[in-house]
C-alpha cells in the first residue's frame, strides 16, 4: 500500500508494521475477552478476512486482507493474505464515522455484468482527513464489521478515547 492514494490519516497516523508482529495477545487475556461477552474473537473482523479495499477518493479496490486488533485498538491491512507479512495499521481512536452507503467514487462494472448489490459497503472516516470504503462478500459479514467497528468506536469514546 503506497501513499499515492492514501489519506490523510494514513499519510500521519498509519504505520508501518514488519513482518512477524501480529501483536499476539496473551492466551489467557484472549480466553478472558472471548468470555466477557462483548465480542466474539473468533470471527473475521478480529480473525482477518480478505476484502475489497480502496480510499474514497480512488474509484478502483484492491483486494487487502483486513482485522482488528482488540489488544491494541488498531484496523490493520496487508497485502498478503495472512497477518504474517507485513501490513499498516490504523488507530480505531482515529475513525470519525462509519457508513454503509455506497461509495461515491466507484468503478462501474461492464454492462454485462450485474452491479454489487448496495448493502455490501462499509465506508470509515478518520478525523485527520479521508476515508476508506470496504466491499465484503455479503451483506452478513458487512453488518458484523460495521456493528463490531461500532461497538468498538463506542467503548474506546466511553473510556475516555475521543477523536
Amino acid at each position: 500500500m503506497g501513499n499515492s492514494n492514501c489519506c490523510d490519516c494514513f499519510r500521519t497516523g498509519y504505520q508501518s508494521v514488519p513482518e512477524g508482529s501480529g501483536h499476539a495477545t496473551d492466551a489467557n487475556e484472549r480466553d478472558s475477552l472471548l468470555n466477557n461477552g462483548k465480542f466474539n474473537f473468533n470471527t473475521s473482523v478480529f480473525k482477518g478476512s480478505l476484502i475489497d479495499q480502496k480510499f474514497t477518493n480512488t474509484s478502483t479496490f484492491d483486494r487487502r486482507y483486513i482485522w482488528v486488533n482488540y489488544e491494541t485498538r488498531t484496523l490493520h491491512m496487508s497485502q498478503h493474505e495472512s497477518k504474517e507479512g507485513r501490513h499498516k495499521e490504523a488507530s480505531l481512536t482515529d475513525i470519525k464515522s462509519l457508513d454503509t452507503k455506497v461509495p461515491i467514487k466507484i468503478k462501474k462494472k461492464s454492462d454485462s455484468e450485474p452491479e454489487y448489490p448496495s448493502d455490501l459497503y462499509l465506508t470509515i472516516t478518520f478525523i485527520r482527513g479521508g476515508s476508506i470504503d470496504l466491499r465484503f462478500k455479503s451483506a452478513d459479514e458487512r453488518n458484523l464489521w460495521y456493528n463490531t467497528l461500532t461497538k468498538l468506536v463506542a467503548e474506546n469514546r466511553s473510556n475516555g478515547f475521543e477523536p
